[in-house]
């Protein structure tokens, strides 16, 4: 009876044996299509994923407790002379480090003659820069805006880790492509994911050059109208 079932359970350990045996050597389907849709599939995924907070923003300027305000100021003056009070004016532009970006010298066909500049200005030096201007003559007008852009910043930035992370996919893609008709359709992919990196990253870059700079609209007008 001992022996019977020694036997027995020999056979069954040979059977299992030989089934083991014949799985290991099934070899796993894997093409170089079914790794494209994989990776392309994975990519998609991390393109829709806009909130992942694995990466730090790429601006460290963008926290919580810093808001990102783009700030607008208009000021209207009424001064002695137009020919001083530009000279004044870029003097003063000069000291906060600023730029004019528009002058218009309405001395021919207005009655009253008035001159329009648009200044671009640090924002730390922005206060300073409309306090020195108000010292040239009265103030008939200002105002002050402030548009808070921070969600705007950071969205885009997150945006933007996600479509390089699908570009790193595709690219890997690229370099286990074999058949052309693959090739291209990967092509065209990345070409797609990298216009829109160009495109996010620009918008990026111009909200955060907003912020950086402050914009001034001055106009200055003569305390004198001239003669019709």
């Amino acid at each position: 009876g001992f022996a019977v079932l020694v036997v027995i359970a020999s056979l069954t350990s040979c059977a299992a044996a030989t089934e083991m045996g014949v799985q290991s050597q099934a070899p796993a389907e894997s093409t170089a299509v079914a790794d494209s849709a994989n990776i392309l599939a994975d990519s998609a995924e991390a393109e829709a994923d806009t909130s992942s907070p694995s990466e730090p923003p790429a601006n460290p300027a963008v926290t919580d407790s810093q808001p990102q305000l783009i700030k607008r100021a208009q000021l209207r003056l009424v001064v002695d002379s137009i020919e001083d009070g530009l000279k004044q004016t870029s003097q003063i532009i000069r000291t906060h480090q600023g730029d004019i970006l528009d002058l218009q010298d309405n001395q021919i066909e207005a009655v009253q003659r008035t001159a329009y500049l648009r200044i671009r200005v640090p924002q730390a030096n922005l206060d300073p820069l409309l306090a020195a201007l108000g010292e040239l003559g009265t103030v008939q007008q200002q105002g002050l805006s402030a548009e808070d852009v921070s969600t705007l910043i950071v969205d885009a930035q997150a945006r933007l880790r996600n479509l390089r992370k699908s570009e790193e996919s595709l690219l890997k893609i690229m370099e286990r492509a074999g058949e052309i008709s693959h090739v291209l359709e990967v092509s065209r992919e990345l070409s797609r994911i990298r216009e829109q990196i160009e495109q996010i990253d620009a918008r990026v870059q111009n909200l955060q050059t907003q912020v950086r700079y402050s914009t001034v609209e001055l106009t200055l007008a003569a305390a004198v109208a001239s003669q019709p």
